[in-house]
């Protein structure tokens, strides 16, 4: 809210504070709880009902909005008061912050409440899902960086079968076709959104 209405009013130092103030977030939410997902547990929690999830969902979801309305300004070319900053590589940046504390909130939850041979399935149809959603809304808001995001579905999906992986590990069992089935239906589907958002067919390589 405050970048929004600091682009508004054309307030730099607002603009500044909104920026660091996400910052300044994330770092507390680091500091105050477990650190690259080592040691987290579900005890005495309910699922998507405790700040361990909505803290790191929230500063995604701040982010890309921050980033949408960035990348809107930057494409309509209208004077902001905010000199000498790139709103579209500003922008870009905040897109891919918000994606990544977006994942780290899926992630931490599935590793609190499901089963350790139940999580590849279910982070694969949880990162399937975004996918969708972010193909979507690039689909309808023409946004290129965002479909270009959902290219990254595929070396997620490889990072996941890293976690999965075992000498016994059958991509099949527990769901597991389920989760790879939407991969590729997604990543499919997300290699022709992104040429349509981007306009230019020379982003299938990017997909």
């Amino acid at each position: 809210m405050i970048l929004w209405l600091a682009l508004y009013l054309q307030q730099r130092a607002a603009f500044l504070f909104s920026l660091l103030l996400q910052v300044f977030a994330s770092l507390a939410f680091l500091a105050a709880g477990p650190l690259l997902l080592s040691g987290i547990s579900g005890e005495g929690l309910a699922p998507l009902a405790h700040t361990g999830f909505w803290t790191p969902a929230v500063l995604g979801l701040a982010a890309q909005i921050g980033a949408w309305r960035l990348q809107g300004l930057a494409r309509s070319g209208r004077d902001t008061g905010i000199d000498g900053v790139s709103l579209q590589r500003l922008g870009q940046l905040l897109l891919a912050w918000g994606a990544g504390w977006w994942a780290l909130a899926l992630a931490s939850e599935v590793l609190r409440f499901v089963s350790d041979n139940m999580q590849a399935s279910v982070l694969l149809v949880l990162a399937a899902l975004s996918a969708v959603v972010w193909m979507l809304l690039a689909l309808r808001t023409r946004w290129r960086e965002l479909a270009m995001l959902c290219s990254l579905l595929a070396p997620v999906a490889g990072l996941i079968l890293i976690h999965a992986w075992h000498p016994l590990y059958h991509p099949a069992a527990n769901f597991g076709w389920l989760g790879w089935a939407a991969v590729i239906a997604v990543h499919l589907l997300s290699v022709a959104g992104c040429c349509l958002a981007c306009w230019h067919w020379s982003c299938v390589i990017c997909c």
